[in-house]
């Protein structure tokens, strides 16, 4: 017969705890001596006890009383929020943004703390711009562009401060003229253009009509200009706009006058 001085139990090890001594005991609680009951849970055998949590006071711990719960760093909570019932305050934990409650809106308060920035009215009204309705004025602060209503239209006034404009609308380089034999066989009107030309004259100083089309034209009688006897025609063609000419019948002069 084997026998222990007491009982071993010790949960540090495995081998230790296989070799450990069990005791089954009924324990009963309180003065009416009822039996103190346990279940399975997850294939586990728990105690059963009452399932209400008190604080440090001895209240109940229920929706009216919560328990507290302090979050250290490194712990990150995920809260679902509806926009309906729930809110979000956003500050530093001790100053927090503000709003102001305007018609049905609710606008979030704004300090400009810029001194750069003034704003002198009580209300900054911001809205969209209606070209009907408002207007913006360019400028630098002080001075601004100006416009003229011309007819039923609004022009900007524009300063010409540049003494150097050249207006390219005359010629006052060179001239040139020069007389052409147009025949029934189409040929170019002339053989070289004058430099930099901006305008062409070409008068028909015979007794038959015709015609002009762009160099290389199948047929300049069937889809040319038709200059008559004694007409002058006036082009503004540069230099590169190349012509040629078709008599409708017999040898008909020409004279052509270019500027530059």
């Amino acid at each position: 017969m084997i026998s222990k001085e007491q009982l071993t139990f010790d949960p540090t090890d495995a081998n230790t705890r296989a070799e450990s001594d069990s005791v089954g005991a009924y324990v009963r609680a309180g003065t009416d001596g009822a039996l103190i009951d346990s279940q399975l849970v997850n294939s586990q055998e728990w105690l059963n006890t009452a399932a209400i949590l008190y604080d440090d006071t001895g209240a109940a711990i229920n929706n009216a009383n919560p328990l507290p719960v302090e979050i250290t760093s490194g712990v990150n909570v995920e809260v679902d929020l509806a926009h309906t019932d729930d809110s979000v305050r956003l500050g530093d934990g001790t100053n927090f943004l503000t709003s102001t409650t305007v018609g049905a809106d609710i606008g979030l308060d704004v300090y400009l703390i810029n001194t750069s920035i003034a704003v002198t009215a009580t209300d900054l009204d911001i809205r969209d711009l209606l070209h009907t309705q408002d207007s913006i004025r360019l400028g630098d602060g002080t001075n601004f562009l100006t416009s003229t209503t011309v007819g039923a239209d609004i022009g900007l006034d524009v300063n010409i401060i540049n003494a150097n404009v050249d207006v390219q609308d005359i010629a006052n380089s060179s001239l040139k003229t020069t007389a052409k034999s147009a025949t029934t066989t189409q040929s170019a009107l002339l053989a070289s253009a004058l430099a930099s030309r901006k305008f062409l004259y070409i008068q028909n100083v015979g007794n038959r009509a015709v015609y002009l089309a762009e160099s290389g034209a199948a047929d300049a009688a069937a889809t040319g200009l038709k200059l008559s006897p004694g007409s002058l025609a006036e082009f503004r063609f540069g230099a590169s706009a190349n012509l040629d000419v078709k008599a409708a019948g017999g040898t008909q002069e020409l004279r052509i006058l270019e500027a530059a």
